[in-house]
This record gives structure tokens, C-alpha cells and sequence, in this order.
């Protein structure tokens, strides 16, 4: 009953959400596509960034915010690269 989220964020200021999408972790491995369309807020869209930093976290809750024992990963994405990114969930939210 673990619920993914796959989250874009600005390095600079990681808070609030670029976009993010959520899934049920069942379907892990899993290929997710974040685009303009699942921003947070309107007009903050992922495309208007350089750089991105994407998480894929395991939330045992179900709740959108980072809980100890939760199951994470990142990567970078740079603007101008359409290379996948293969985020590898290996890190545990203390």
C-alpha cells in the first residue's frame, strides 16, 4: 500500500515542489514523465528551469511529506538533456 512520489525541485529552493506525481509503489520499476502539466503552481513550470533536482521517494504513509523510514533517491536533470534518468530508491529518511 506504499505510495511513490516523483518530485522536481529547484536545488536552490527545494520548497515548495516544482511537480511531482504520484503512483502506488507496486508499480515500481516504473517509467514516470514529469511535465509543465503536473506543476504545483501555476506558471512554475519544470521547463522554465536550468536545473532540477527529481527524487523518487517511497512514502510508507501515503503522505506527500518525507517521514522517517520513508525510501528515497535523486538525481540532477539539466536543462537541455533528454537522456532518462534512472533513480536508483537506496537512501532511508532517518
Amino acid at each position: 500500500d506504499a505510495t511513490l512520489f516523483v518530485i522536481a525541485r529547484d536545488p536552490a529552493q527545494p520548497s515548495p515542489p516544482i511537480a511531482a506525481v504520484r503512483r502506488r509503489a507496486s508499480e515500481l520499476p516504473a517509467v514516470v514523465t514529469l511535465s509543465d502539466s503536473d506543476a504545483m503552481i501555476p506558471g512554475r513550470v519544470p521547463s522554465a528551469f536550468a536545473e532540477l533536482e527529481i527524487i523518487a521517494r517511497v512514502s510508507m504513509s501515503g503522505d506527500p511529506i518525507a517521514k522517517s523510514g520513508d525510501w528515497f533517491g535523486s538525481q540532477t536533470h539539466r536543462d537541455g538533456s533528454s537522456d532518462p534518468l534512472a533513480i536508483l530508491i537506496d537512501q532511508q529518511v532517518p
